[in-house]
């Protein structure tokens, strides 16, 4: 919105190369270029996102194509939209559908260069692809330990894999990290927001634990039709990968939805489902193209079993589009917005030129993003009456909006005036 790659606002000021989220500049600038283009930054993100995610579905249709066909293919598009998080992520500014989408088209580009005339340009193409990846989640360096996986089945059965299809993409992947990291570090905030100080922010979630297993399990039981169709999908590209035609792309992508599954259920404390769907999306593809492979696996069993060609696919599918159908019924029908908007029309009419403060931490994102107003985040223990207003959540702090001098109220959030009272 004002040509600088960072968070704030000119009445605050600005803070270059904020480390406040994760996402990188492959999807930031042209997120930036979309609000530039058009003014409204809600949608240009959001179809900045859907463009993101459009993108993914393609690269997951060229990826079963050549094993499945276009039928199954399709397929696997649909089912991967029915993974729970895919309606949420394709029109919500994260960063997982994109790293997802450059991950699969890195690991496309590099198995063609597995056989193509000019393997060392695909092979470079491929590593920056997947660098992209990384730039945009740098959570995605997991993905070398699938990878590894890839290379020894690789070495102890078809020998595909050279030093070249490995060392080149590799290299040119960690070019791409290692120089935005040098940027951010040169041009960015310094001390505890470095690259560095972000990695120790989240080093818990590298450190194998069960305090989260009640939650992550839990979670998992409760959405078990999508749990099921994920490692019924992992388990099947897996055997494509191995034992039907060998496609590495595949056996890499298996392992990495079982590696993110592991991870998210013993190494998470946070257990937050959005960093599980990178399994479930991929888990679900898979399954959805197997279900159209079904018919061919079993035309050559006895007569009384070829009722499961259909009876398979049939359940499969039911059991997805079940699954999926409170989703597309709540895009349609809930603004889980409407709140927040209530709330800074509320501050644009009333509060524009006053100061103005809240215990609630995403609201200072909020009105910066909506309105450009100046909000200030404060303690429960802070001076109140430094402030002209105060804004509450009401649904998470309770205790907190049932103070005194109450103002006006937007949704579930509250404004209060403090005037000269005691907090």
């Amino acid at each position: 919105m004002h040509g600088v790659y960072g968070s704030g606002m000119p009445a605050t000021g600005f803070r270059p190369f904020d480390d406040y989220d994760s996402v990188g500049p492959t999807v930031l600038l042209p997120v930036a270029a979309a609000i530039g283009a058009f003014g409204d930054p809600v949608h240009s993100g959001r179809m900045t996102m859907a463009i993101f995610f459009v993108l993914l579905c393609t690269v997951v249709y060229l990826l079963t194509i050549p094993s499945f066909g276009a039928w199954g293919a399709a397929v696997a598009v649909l089912f991967m939209l029915a993974a729970p998080g895919s309606l949420y992520l394709a029109r919500t500014l994260y960063g997982e559908p994109p790293a997802l989408a450059f991950l699969i088209a890195g690991i496309l580009v590099w198995e063609r260069a597995l056989s193509a005339k000019r393997q060392l340009l695909l092979a470079i193409v491929s590593g920056f692809l997947l660098g992209g990846a990384l730039v945009t989640k740098y959570f995605l360096v997991v993905a070398a330990w699938p990878a590894l996986g890839m290379w020894i089945y690789d070495r102890m059965t078809h020998r595909r894999i050279r030093p070249l299809h490995a060392i080149v993409p590799a290299s040119s992947a960690l070019a791409v990290l290692v120089g935005w990291i040098a940027i951010t570090s040169i041009f960015g905030p310094q001390g505890t927001d470095t690259a560095g100080g972000h990695l120790s922010m989240y080093r818990h979630n590298l450190l194998f634990g069960i305090g989260s297993v009640d939650a992550t399990l839990s979670w998992l039981l409760q959405h078990w039709i999508a749990a099921v169709i994920c490692l019924a999908g992992v388990y099947s590209a897996a055997v494509a990968a191995m034992y039907v035609a060998y496609r590495p792309s595949y056996l890499f992508l298996a392992l990495f939805a079982a590696l993110i599954l592991f991870w998210w259920a013993f190494f998470t404390t946070g257990a937050i489902p959005r960093y599980v769907w990178y399994a479930l999306a991929l888990g679900a593809a898979f399954a959805g193209a197997s279900c159209t492979n079904v018919r061919r696996t079993w035309a050559k069993r006895p007569v009384g079993y070829r009722w499961l060609c259909y009876a398979i696919p049939a359940a499969m599918m039911s059991l997805a589009a079940w699954d999926t159908w409170p989703r597309f019924v709540n895009v349609a029908t809930r603004d889980e917005m409407k709140d927040e908007y209530a709330l800074v029309d509320r501050l644009k009419q009333d509060y524009r030129q006053r100061t103005v403060a809240t215990t609630f931490y995403p609201l200072e994102r909020v009105a910066n993003l909506l309105a450009e107003i100046p909000v200030h985040r404060i303690g429960e223990t802070h001076a109140w009456n430094a402030y002209d207003a105060v804004v509450v959540d009401a649904q998470s702090q309770p205790e907190l909006a049932s103070r005194p001098r109450l103002a006006a109220r937007a949704g579930r959030y509250v404004i209060i005036e403090p005037g000269n009272a005691a907090p």
